[in-house]
């Protein structure tokens, strides 16, 4: 059941860039999480859509975020993807859900890897950051094409760290950003 009224796709580049800044501090600050979130949504929130669409790197997932219709949905974490490889995770972590992953990194809590420090860090404020950076979802098979991962009806196109700290944290479902080709 998705949302009558479509978002505008400058609103998806907008959470994703947030997002992004907001993983480059790796969720500190002396600030209360909200506002330090708010902040850092102020800084995206007053670019114009020609700047918004420079400031994303990766041109073929600025033309993913152009060719989709988008709505805010409740989706099962259980039927999501995460990107094929999370981070420093290893590639046979990531071949199912998030809640495969999750399990994974539950199972190797205590491993050395940056992106388990980075899960550790947000389970506590995880419904800050779901709050101010929702996910964005892809139909599947749109990323998560390859032979060796777990067809499922929504790939990440970003927040694969957010999600599986969500199964983490106990959630069952998240609220994300969902694309419709």
């Amino acid at each position: 059941m998705y949302n009558d009224r479509p978002l505008e796709t400058h609103a998806i580049i907008k959470n994703f860039l947030a997002a992004d800044l907001a993983k480059g501090v790796k969720y500190k600050s002396n600030l209360p999480t909200r506002k330090f979130f708010s902040q850092i949504c102020d800084k995206i929130e007053k670019k114009n859509q020609k700047k918004l669409a420079e400031m994303v790197k990766d041109k073929i997932r600025l033309e993913r975020f152009i060719r989709h219709r988008w709505f805010l949905q409740e989706i099962p974490l259980k039927y999501i993807g995460g990107w094929p490889k999370i981070g420093d995770l290893p590639k046979e972590w990531c071949w199912g859900s998030v809640v495969d992953s999750a399990n994974q990194v539950a199972n190797n809590i205590e491993t050395n890897f940056d992106s388990i420090a980075q899960i550790k860090s947000m389970i506590t404020i995880i419904d800050e950051i779901l709050t101010f950076f929702p996910p964005i979802l892809v139909p599947g098979g749109d990323i998560r094409d390859e032979s060796r991962t777990l067809f499922l009806p929504f790939d990440l196109d970003d927040g694969s760290h957010r999600c599986v700290a969500a199964v983490l944290a106990k959630k069952i479902k998240v609220k994300a950003y969902v694309g419709i080709s």
